[in-house]
């Protein structure tokens, strides 16, 4: 039982690693740095940042910025 636990943390570890490099390796980007100077940083290859900054069918690139919106009948200030 402790193996699996032990798998179970380790596994878990990883995966949220990862995310951290890749939320950090997209706010690189837009900030105007290289995939490769990501990568170092990052400490991942080249390869899977690329992964990580490439849109996939349907959705935005990581650098895209979103427009303000009005929404008609909502007050402003005068």
């Amino acid at each position: 039982m402790c193996k699996v636990m032990e798998d179970l943390r380790v596994e878990s570890y990883t995966e949220g690693r990862e995310e951290q490099a890749r939320m950090m390796a997209q706010k690189l980007y837009r900030k105007g740095y290289s995939i490769e100077e990501i990568a170092d940083m990052v400490e991942y290859s080249t390869e899977k940042v690329e992964e990580w900054l490439t849109p996939k069918a349907g959705e935005k690139a990581p650098g895209y910025r979103n427009e303000k919106v009005r929404y008609p009948g909502a007050f402003t200030l005068s």
